[in-house]
């Protein structure tokens, strides 16, 4: 994709370079370097694009590359320059910087940290050395029904940390907590979710996930049994990275309610402004629980917004129509024995100081109960506090 966006600029000629240029390596460092001295960011990416477009390539031609789409704010698209111009000269801190801080603006965190770990003692001073702890969270919230004598309030509560493991490698972990009085009986549930997200080479990205549930049932009712089992998830999100475009599928297998269920995702996530600041999530999954004999196709679209350097706003909907299903690569959860029709997210973030945020959330989402064959609705709303480091 990146290389058709350097040939449509070349063909709709944008660069007032284009035209009359040798193109050799003399002319391009002196051109370059002009641009980079003049601060003239636009020309320059214009310009570089297309000397590399025509094999011209050069270690210089890259650091100036990727400061310019870094000072436009375009972190994605700084990375592939500025990791070039690294491969052949590592020892230059403050093109690592420069690295670090293009990957930490893009919410590459495994990548910073691993780039982190190569500075030199006035580097790491000047950053902050990446501490063992990286995350500590905590919410609680309720789910209210619309038939609260019938389906009631479902209250929840969970604690999340995450962890540095060095090379590159982090961990979260998450425990929540969940209870619910239903027409037949009194539920609770607890919940241990654990990933590791793994970078690899040329922007690629592997998370392994691991979900254990412990449900219990109190029946009140003769025809239904009480229930005390447990379940799990595994599962694996696969991620190659670019530009503009984050490119996913992720594989989950698990056994709520006695069943196994199988659940394969791909998702699209486009960053049109080449940074955090605003992208499109796009996913179509197909879920199976009963060895593929009927299959059904959940679809999910997310919106994320950054409206300034405290406020973001996250929203999501989603279209399931199906029993056991997952979301967030597994961190999520719908084990309920009642049909999930759609789910309407809307999550604000707000930083109160540079590592502390406090986040709140509205959830709408309808329901089906089989036995009374009734559609109930759930209205969630959830406060929390999370901390980085």
């Amino acid at each position: 994709m990146y290389k058709w966006i350097t040939c449509i600029l070349i063909v709709f000629n944008l660069s007032a370079f284009s035209e009359n240029n040798n193109w050799s390596v003399a002319e391009v460092d002196s051109v370059s370097y002009s641009l980079y001295s003049s601060q003239k960011w636009e020309k320059l990416c214009q310009y570089g694009e297309q000397a590399i477009f025509k094999n011209i390539d050069f270690y210089y031609l890259r650091y100036r590359l990727g400061i310019a789409y870094y000072e436009l704010q375009k972190y994605r698209a700084a990375i592939p320059h500025f990791e070039k111009a690294y491969e052949q000269n590592y020892f230059d801190e403050a093109l690592k910087e420069y690295l670090y801080y293009s990957y930490l603006f893009s919410g590459e965190y495994e990548r910073a940290t691993k780039t982190a770990n190569t500075f030199n003692a006035d580097g790491l001073n000047r950053i902050g050395e990446p501490k063992i702890l990286s995350l500590f969270a905590v919410d609680a919230g309720s789910k209210n029904s619309d038939k609260s004598d019938l389906i009631g309030n479902l209250p929840f509560m969970s604690a999340a940390i995450g962890h540095r493991l060095g090379k590159g490698l982090s961990m979260f972990e998450s425990y929540s907590y969940l209870s619910q009085t239903v027409y037949y009986g009194y539920i609770y549930q607890n919940q241990y979710y654990v990933s590791c997200t793994i970078p690899l080479s040329n922007q690629v990205t592997i998370q392994p996930a691991v979900q254990l549930l412990d449900y219990h049932l109190r029946s009140c009712n003769e025809a239904v049994p009480s229930v005390n089992g447990s379940s799990y998830l595994g599962g694996l999100k696969i991620k190659k990275s670019s530009n503009i475009t984050d490119l996913y599928i992720t594989n989950t297998l698990s056994d709520f309610n006695n069943k196994t269920q199988y659940q394969h995702t791909v998702g699209l996530i486009l960053y049109p402004l080449m940074n955090q600041k605003f992208s499109v999530d796009i996913s179509g999954s197909l879920h199976t629980e009963d060895t593929y004999q009927t299959i059904n196709s959940m679809y999910q679209l997310k919106l994320n917004l950054q409206t300034g350097p405290r406020f973001d706003v996250h929203a999501s909907y989603l279209s399931c129509n199906a029993y056991n299903t997952n979301e967030a690569d597994g961190f999520l959860v719908n084990n309920s024995v009642d049909l999930l029709k759609y789910k309407i997210n809307i999550l604000c973030n707000f930083k109160v100081y540079k590592s502390f945020s406090v986040y709140a959330l509205y959830q709408y989402e309808t329901r089906h109960e089989n036995y009374l064959d009734i559609d109930y609705h759930f209205n969630t709303l959830m406060a929390g506090l999370k901390l980085t480091m």
